[in-house]
């Protein structure tokens, strides 16, 4: 049990409520633990936090990280700020590599998990 000094970590009820926590992948469960983590890093709500404490302290590599953060900003979970890039992905201005910004979506928790999905599974099927 944490001690009175220590940070704590939250998320949203509607996380296990909701079943959110039943619908999600390894990679995209540890990125949103990693994210509610670093909340307050960056002034407002945001957090951006860098590759290597991404991979050293969280073990989410690239490859894992890229696809659990897209999915999860599919899923209305999470708002994704790109700075400086463009709509491929790739950074303005060459090797100038800026991290993304991230704030969790509380109110995403709040839908059911299951249902949910399926919609947006299916609305990204009919676009292909």
């Amino acid at each position: 049990m944490p001690g009175l000094k220590e940070p704590l970590t939250t998320l949203p009820s509607g996380f296990v409520l909701n079943s959110w926590i039943h619908v999600l992948e390894d990679s995209e469960l540890a990125l949103l633990l990693m994210i509610a983590c670093g909340i307050g890093s960056l002034p407002g709500p945001f957090v951006s936090i860098p590759a290597e404490t991404r991979l050293l302290h969280y073990g989410i590599g690239r490859d894992p990280y890229s696809r659990a953060r897209k999915t999860l900003e599919l899923f209305g979970l999470l708002n994704v700020e790109e700075v400086k890039r463009h709509r491929d992905g790739k950074t303005e201005g060459g090797e100038n590599h800026f991290l993304h910004k991230f704030q969790l979506r509380r109110e995403g928790f709040d839908e059911e998990a299951l249902p949910t999905v399926i919609a947006i599974l299916k609305e990204q099927l009919a676009r292909t």
